[in-house]
């Protein structure tokens, strides 16, 4: 039984390898920077006269492309990024420019997320908003104005929630009230690992298909690459569960990481609803140990709230259906019934992708930044953020804000780790706290501060998730589940050890070196 759990191992890592290496924007670039090549030693040795004038047609595109870019709207980090590139390999740096910005899939999503995103949200838009928290509550009024505003997502009040700090505990509460579907089932998760855990659930879906209950399910394209066999898809819509696959990876055409569906979602009955960062697999319940314990957190919540969770899945849905409806939007979210749960306080379940034109995810991680008065507390995976992130958490460290953030001891990730270090020195000068979590790995995307506002999901601190992939998350104020999210915060601090500015100054400088050529390129990778 070791021999073959070993076996399958070895087997998924170099699937996830070659997947990575062939499926990837690693095999285009690769492509591009021969190509370069091989023109520049075609032309130095069969059109030597011409190679001048080729140099400087060269150039001049390069200039050209430069002041395209610098005229845009995206960040100065991704603008670095490409003139870095265009600057030491040109051709290369110009085709895969055009390449990015031209990919028919990206122009095809984007075309069908506006449609949908906009009449999903168009229903939601007459919401009413709790006239207390608009007269009152003003620390987050304008907080809640700009996620309408922006991304058309209302607040809710009489919300319900409950905090799970484990893996195990938010898989097996989830599965048990998959029990208790009576109309529908919809399920969307960036990763599906064949297990124990996906064995359980999948009994419970086949059940409840035999019991008359609508179950949909989503997955992200990258499945099939490294997890799931081509097969998956086909053989759950025999069983009656439908099935899609979010941006199907196609080689060349379709890149590993930009774009993907970072979303998890349960909703049942459009009722109750769970998000956070576990996905399925034995690693988030620790019945697969890579990375010594994984820390993972997610939340139920019930109520009306779980109308947006609902649009933003239907959204999903419909952007990876090959026919997409319009009519599920209707069906599923016109419905006027309020549900009362007794619930205090606001809660405003919100998404960000990298479609929307707005950097949602990463203003509402700022906003709790700029506006804490005693502390923020952080729990992520990664830490790869950009100038004014990293300036909004060393300012409230500065001005006498707890800031503190607990990162992984055991990487996933050793490139990204290695790219989070180098923010440490200006983080630990600043006075903002970094924790190691111990045990091994952390995954939870968790933010609280001030004992009232609070952020749960699966948006973590980096570019991809703040930038390119489609993402979900709630923000809650002045519910009582802050509580058991602050007890999470206190008792992984005390798993965790703190990472003074001497553990920082003893890395190799080796190490530190790499990280900032890294980090350079990161927001491009």
């Amino acid at each position: 039984m070791e021999q073959s759990t070993l076996y399958e191992r070895t087997r998924k890592k170099g699937k996830e390898i070659m997947s990575r290496v062939f499926f990837s924007k690693g095999l285009p670039t690769v492509l591009f920077v021969l190509m370069q090549l091989f023109l520049l030693i075609w032309f130095s040795v069969y059109f030597q006269i011409y190679f001048e004038s080729f140099y400087i047609i060269t150039l001049l595109l390069v200039f050209i492309t430069i002041i395209y870019i610098m005229s845009g709207d995206s960040k100065n980090e991704f603008k670095m990024a490409w003139i870095l590139m265009m600057a030491f390999l040109p051709i290369f740096g110009i085709l895969m420019y055009i390449y990015t910005m031209t990919n028919y899939t990206t122009i095809r999503l984007k075309k069908s997320y506006e449609k949908h995103h906009g009449l999903s949200m168009s229903i939601l838009s007459d919401t009413e908003q709790p006239k207390k928290l608009l007269k009152e509550k003003k620390d987050v009024r304008h907080l809640f104005e700009y996620l309408k505003n922006s991304g058309g997502y209302p607040v809710y009040e009489d919300t319900v929630f409950d905090y799970y700090s484990d893996g195990a505990g938010f898989l097996n509460a989830m599965a048990e009230e998959l029990t208790t579907a009576r109309e529908t089932i919809f399920m969307q998760f960036f990763s599906i690992e064949y297990g124990i855990v996906w064995e359980k659930i999948h009994d419970i879906l086949v059940e409840k298909v035999k019991e008359g209950v609508e179950v949909r399910l989503i997955f992200d394209g990258t499945n099939t690459l490294i997890y799931l066999p081509k097969t998956f898809a086909a053989e759950l819509e025999k069983e009656g569960i439908k099935v899609r696959i979010f941006a199907p990876v196609v080689p060349i055409l379709s890149t590993y990481q930009d774009y993907r569906n970072h979303r998890k979602l349960v909703i049942i009955d459009q009722k109750i609803a769970f998000t956070g960062g576990v996905n399925i697999g034995d690693e988030y319940a620790n019945l697969e140990e890579r990375f010594g314990r994984w820390k993972d957190a997610g939340i139920r919540m019930e109520g009306n709230a779980v109308r947006t969770f609902t649009a933003m899945f239907l959204e999903s849905y419909n952007l990876s259906s090959k026919d997409p409806g319009l009519e599920d939007y209707d069906r599923f979210l016109s419905s006027k019934e309020d549900v009362k749960t007794g619930g205090k306080g606001f809660a405003a379940p919100y998404g960000d992708d990298p479609l929307n034109h707005a950097d949602i995810a990463e203003d509402v991680y700022r906003h709790m930044i700029n506006t804490a008065k005693k502390y923020v507390y952080i729990m992520t995976p990664y830490l790869v953020i950009d100038n004014e992130m990293l300036n909004s958490l060393c300012f409230a460290a500065k001005s006498g804000v707890d800031v503190r953030i607990i990162m992984p001891h055991i990487p996933d990730k050793k490139i990204t780790f290695c790219i989070g270090h180098t923010y440490y020195r200006r983080l630990l000068k600043a006075g903002v706290r970094i924790y190691n979590y111990t045990p091994g790995f952390i995954h939870s995307k968790v933010v609280l501060s001030d004992d009232k506002k609070a952020v749960v999901g699966t948006i973590n601190f980096d570019y991809r998730s703040l930038y390119h992939h489609f993402e979900d998350a709630v923000y809650i104020y002045d519910n009582p589940v802050t509580g058991d999210i602050l007890k999470d915060f206190k008792k992984t601090f005390d798993e965790s050890s703190l990472v003074t500015y001497e553990d920082y100054a003893r890395m190799s400088n080796v190490y530190k070196v790499v990280g900032r050529v890294l980090r350079i390129f990161e927001s491009l990778i």
